[in-house]
């Protein structure tokens, strides 16, 4: 496969495959069709619905019932933690799902209520690829984001600020591009704006403030959707969004400032087109430059995910996905705030670089688990020993075509470049320990799986 292909699957999917590795045709340019065309629709997490939740009758529950509500509630968002990750692993949509998880980022945001959480989720995955002007109208009505920045909260007589501060700082403009004054008279414009226990939106015109607003030079009876639409209008929003998203696929190797500017004007001039955007990013030069290529901290999802889409497989026992994600410090839904999750050189410290180095040994080679997280009442406790893979290596090996001792064709297929003579020196015989061809196989993914080059993408 070539270079720039492969880097392309690292950045905008979850790496190679099976599947991928056996399409040797295409160019760069039908490769990027094919992710844009395979993630056209998009399959919904389904894990509770409104009836399952029951909020409704809270009110007349005693706390032991209280209680178990919950704690159900808390587990709910543990499976609809796990079918994300089944749906990045095993979906065709890779593309949407990346991009989905990137969003889950950009809007990150904490709640309890798994059905608002599923919501939230959905929301993002459905215009993942879409319209960045319709996505931001969607997330602001969201009750996931209502209720974590507080603007259930937000009434006329007293103006919650919270909302409208994230909206422009973190959301869209960025820091320091709007005033005190902005935010004032945004607060005031989305007063009224929450949420019903049919986990709707509502506007609640009893305590919206229906009074004149100056707004970014604009006057008048300005409502939330006015502050949106005048945020889009700035050519700020476009330049803000460009650079985040080319942060995320370029691991902070950004093109020049010429180049983002372009790239921004146009992302502005297609009226928000996220698809144009990734477009123009995946099918540059500078995005296969070698500063770019394989130099990104892979986070820990990208990790995980990634791991069981190059060997096809998944955790024998599905929770174990749980432990390693709060082992590395990244547990879906559950961002530490705001602002999201660190990037790049913040994911290794010496005890998560630890566990990443070793995760190879655990789940492909079933050594136990040791290695104790710390206990969030919010998530439960995840610490569990056995996180092997339910993995069938003949399968693999005829899957990717694989023959006996090809140790070459195997570092090619898992690392994004290649690693030292040293380094394949001492993969091969500990290969050669292996009793059969597939113990070979087990051991030589073992060995590159646990390099430092595989943590990069």
């Amino acid at each position: 496969m070539e270079i720039q292909v492969k880097h392309l699957l690292n950045r905008a999917a979850f790496g190679t495959s099976p599947a991928y590795w056996k399409v040797q045709s295409g160019d760069l340019d039908q490769w990027v069709d094919r992710l844009f065309r395979d993630s056209a629709g998009h399959q919904p997490l389904e894990v509770i619905s409104l009836e399952d939740l029951g909020l409704s009758d809270i009110r007349t529950m005693d706390k032991a019932a209280i209680k178990a509500k919950f704690k159900s509630m808390r587990e709910k968002i543990k499976d609809l933690n796990l079918q994300w990750i089944s749906a990045m692993h095993t979906g065709k949509t890779a593309l949407r799902e990346k991009m989905t998880l990137f969003w889950h980022d950009h809007f990150a945001c904490r709640t309890l209520n798994p059905l608002f959480a599923q919501n939230l989720n959905n929301t993002l995955r459905a215009h993942a690829l879409g319209n960045f002007g319709e996505l931001l109208h969607a997330v602001s009505k969201e009750p996931a984001m209502l209720q974590f920045l507080n603007n259930q909260q937000n009434r006329k007589s007293s103006p919650n600020e919270n909302f409208a501060r994230e909206l422009m700082e973190l959301f869209t403009l960025g820091r320091g591009k709007y005033t005190e004054s902005d935010i004032k008279e945004a607060a005031r414009a989305f007063t009224g704006w929450g949420f019903n226990l049919q986990a709707r939106y509502v506007f609640r015109q009893r305590v919206h403030d229906f009074g004149t607003k100056t707004f970014r030079g604009k006057s008048g009876k300005l409502r939330g959707e006015d502050i949106i639409d005048a945020i889009l209008e700035d050519a700020q929003t476009a330049q803000f969004i460009t650079a985040k998203v080319c942060d995320y696929f370029t691991g902070g190797n950004l093109p020049s400032a010429e180049t983002m500017n372009e790239l921004a004007g146009k992302f502005y001039q297609s009226q928000y087109d996220i698809s144009t955007l990734l477009q123009d990013i995946f099918t540059s030069s500078w995005f296969y430059d070698p500063e770019v290529m394989g130099n990104k901290v892979k986070a820990p999802v990208d990790l995980i995910v990634g791991l069981m889409h190059q060997l096809d497989s998944t955790f024998q026992q599905p929770e174990a996905a749980l432990f390693v994600q709060k082992a590395l410090g990244q547990v879906l839904f559950f961002p530490p705030n705001v602002g999201g999750w660190p990037s790049g050189q913040a994911w290794i410290d010496s005890s998560s670089l630890t566990f990443r180095l070793s995760m190879a040994p655990l789940v492909l080679g079933g050594q136990e688990n040791d290695f104790q997280v710390k206990k969030d009442p919010e998530e439960g406790n995840r610490n569990r020993r056995d996180l092997r893979f339910a993995l069938a290596w003949d399968q693999l090996t005829a899957r990717l075509g694989w023959t006996s001792n090809d140790i070459a064709a195997l570092e090619e297929y898992l690392l994004p470049a290649s690693t030292s003579k040293d380094n394949r020196q001492r993969i091969m015989k500990y290969a050669q320990q292996g009793k059969d061809d597939y113990e070979f196989f087990r051991h030589a993914v073992i060995g590159f799986a646990s390099l430092p080059e595989y943590q990069m993408c």
